[in-house]
């Protein structure tokens, strides 16, 4: 086990010049991007003893637990740091809470309460509020909320987003409304959780008031209008391009959320009408030195549009770029297969599941998750792991004789 002695809190100072005195930990702070330079460089810690200093481990685990690092490495790093100090609990549950695996940040949080000397403090909370929000789970949140009302840290503005954002997210808005006050001059995080809650359920109007009577957007802002607008009100597009044509151009995700929305509201011509505008846009900005480049998202948009509008050559073309900004991804060769076989080029189709197979990729499973009684259950496709699986096939079996 690699031993760390956590006790000990260095002042920022002896942090710079422990770093600059050790060239593997400049390398990691200034040169390190991907996993595979980081293991090169945890290899030379562990070898020179370094790594058994609590300034090298956390600077190991925060790239592990970054969103360029894999967050089974990180928790292998975690364990074997003896007595883990606050900035290394944070830095686990906070990677957690933003991965695919945000229960893991909740049972954390759980052994630090119980098995740690380490007490949660301000910068612990939000992690798992973000963590409940994730998970559907606001009811075991509110207990939390508790929590932090007892140790007087409700109003402290981070924390407090984060539950606003964790009600408005899991469809309590009551709950919300509570911790939320447009009177009084909040960030803008608090109003774009409370836009983002009542767009998720529905309450559309009302999240448009918002949005109209916030001080200043950001793309988190402009993206929730578009998609609330788009999904709650199923084929009319008319209203979320008003708001699209009013957002900034140069913000791309607002490109892609409206691309998207029109793709799936069955405007597949106007979709990729849509994206020659925004190549045009690309254009013209490439001339004044600010690009928008498309990104996988972008594309991948497109690719379905393509495959619900039939259109084989763009399809093509959006694949090969989704392909080459994400070769691990599988939905570019699922969705031209796709593509090929609704024109009923079945040979072609075939021929992007035999490219799947070459490269060892395999098309993710669909799953869903749904809470009932406080629990979340997740669903996935064609899966019976599930512990009532056998009553459920049997209810959906009855509602085929009865569809029938």
């Amino acid at each position: 086990m690699l031993q760390c002695l956590c006790s000990l809190k260095p002042s920022p100072n002896s942090i710079a010049k422990f770093i600059s005195d050790q060239p593997y930990l400049s390398l990691l702070e200034n040169n390190c991007t991907t996993m595979k330079d980081l293991k090169k460089i945890h290899a030379q810690l562990i070898k020179t003893s370094h790594v058994n200093d609590i300034i090298a481990a956390s600077r190991v685990l925060a790239f592990s637990a970054s969103p360029a690092g894999d967050m089974n490495y990180a928790y292998l790093v975690f364990t074997q740091i003896e007595n883990p100090n606050l900035f290394s609990w944070n830095t686990i549950i906070r990677g957690f809470s933003q991965s695919s695996n945000p229960q893991i940040a909740i049972s954390l949080f759980i052994d630090m309460l119980i098995d740690s000397s380490v007490q949660p403090e301000g910068l612990t909370y939000p992690s798992v509020f973000k963590a409940y929000a994730q998970l559907g789970l606001a009811c075991d949140g509110k207990q939390l909320h508790g929590r932090v009302i007892k140790l007087g840290l409700d109003y402290d503005q981070f924390i407090r987003n984060t539950i606003t954002y964790m009600y408005a997210n899991c469809g309590l808005l009551s709950e919300a409304w509570r911790m939320f006050d447009e009177e009084l001059e909040l960030d803008i995080v608090a109003w774009n959780s409370m836009v983002i809650g009542l767009a998720k359920c529905g309450e559309i109007d009302e999240a448009k008031r918002l949005f109209n009577k916030m001080v200043s957007r950001n793309t988190v802002s402009w993206n929730s209008m578009i998609s609330g607008l788009t999904y709650c009100k199923c084929g009319n597009v008319e209203k979320p391009l008003q708001v699209f044509r009013t957002s900034p151009k140069e913000r791309l995700s607002c490109w892609n959320a409206m691309i998207l929305g029109l793709a799936t509201n069955g405007c597949e011509q106007e979709a990729i009408q849509l994206f020659s505008d925004l190549e045009s846009e690309s254009q013209t900005r490439l001339c004044r030195s600010m690009p928008i480049n498309e990104d996988a998202i972008i594309w991948g948009s497109l690719l379905s549009a393509c495959r619900k509008h039939g259109n084989v050559d763009m399809a093509k073309r959006a694949a090969k770029h989704v392909i080459e900004l994400d070769p691990a991804e599988s939905s570019g060769y699922v969705l031209t297969s796709n593509v090929y076989a609704a024109t009923r080029q079945f040979e072609e189709a075939i021929k992007q599941g035999l490219l799947m197979k070459k490269k060892q990729l395999e098309k993710e499973p669909g799953c869903s998750l749904t809470e009932v009684n406080g629990e979340v259950h997740e669903f996935v496709s064609g899966g019976r792991l599930h512990p009532q699986a056998k009553e459920l096939y049997s209810v959906l079996d009855e509602l085929k004789l009865r569809l029938q």
